[in-house]
C-alpha cells in the first residue's frame, strides 16, 4: 500500500504526472491512498461576520480541490481520505487495513 499525506494541490495542478504515477502503482498491484489534512477542520471558528464569510469562501475552495483530487484518484482506483485534527493515525491505518483483501497494512518505517 502506498500512503500519501498531502493537501494534493500540486497533484491536481499537474494531473498528467499524477496519472502516470497512479498507473505505475496499479501496474505493480499497489493500493494507493491519500490522507488529506482538510484545512477547514484545522481552522478556528470565526468570531466576526467578515471572518465567517472568508472561512466560507476558503472552505468552498478546499472542497473544490478535494473533489477534483478524489475524481482524479478514483479514476485510477485510488482513494482520498480527508483527515482532521481529531483523527487518530492508528485508527485511520486500521480503517484502511480493513479495505485490503489480505493482510492489512504493514508498517515499514
Amino acid at each position: 500500500m502506498i500512503v500519501i499525506v498531502s493537501d494534493l494541490r500540486g497533484v491536481i495542478e499537474r494531473p498528467e504526472i499524477t496519472a502516470r504515477a497512479l498507473v505505475q502503482a496499479r501496474r505493480t498491484s499497489q493500493q494507493v491512498v491519500a490522507l488529506v489534512p482538510f484545512a477547514p477542520l484545522f481552522a478556528r471558528t470565526p468570531t466576526t461576520a467578515f471572518g465567517a464569510r472568508v472561512a466560507e469562501v476558503l472552505t468552498r475552495e478546499e472542497h473544490d480541490v478535494l473533489g477534483e483530487a478524489r475524481r482524479l484518484f478514483a479514476s485510477y482506483g485510488a482513494r482520498v481520505v480527508p483527515c482532521g485534527p481529531g483523527d487518530d493515525p492508528s485508527l485511520i491505518i486500521r480503517r484502511l487495513g480493513r479495505g485490503r483483501s489480505r493482510g492489512g497494512v504493514r508498517r515499514v518505517a
